[in-house]
């Protein structure tokens, strides 16, 4: 199980194309999809993940400022992911969190994304 720790010497968090939890991940994967198809493996893969790193629920301990981005073309994790670990955030009443949503950038290639990392500096200047 995952442990944040609560001894930090950060000062920000940037999270690039998060996932909610793994087991909502893990519901993504490509080799999850062939899976789901029989129905004896059906959320085999999502269940084994599930529990494994709970996003969810590690983030609401952070009290660093953090920015969350993701690319509206993510096709490993879908854009839902963010959305849903930000509304997580407005609920705890966490009110140092930023989302930042971007066209193009898929899941691995936001740093190519010249209005993502604009916004990355500009978080980073603001701590």
């Amino acid at each position: 199980k995952a442990v944040v720790s609560t001894q930090s010497t950060g000062v920000g968090l940037i999270l690039e194309s998060p996932f909610l939890n793994s087991g909502e991940a893990g519901r993504h994967l490509p080799i999850a999809k062939i899976f789901d198809l029989l129905p004896c493996t059906k959320g085999v893969i999502a269940n084994a993940l599930e529990g494994l790193f709970p996003t969810d629920e590690l983030i609401t301990s952070i009290k660093l400022p953090i920015l969350i981005i993701h690319a509206k073309d993510d096709r490993i994790l879908p854009i839902h992911h963010a959305y849903q670990l930000y509304n997580v955030c407005e609920a705890n009443g966490m009110e140092n969190v930023t989302l930042k949503v971007f066209d193009e950038g898929q899941h691995k290639y936001l740093f190519q994304n010249e209005s993502a990392m604009n916004a990355a500096s500009q978080f980073m200047r603001g701590l």
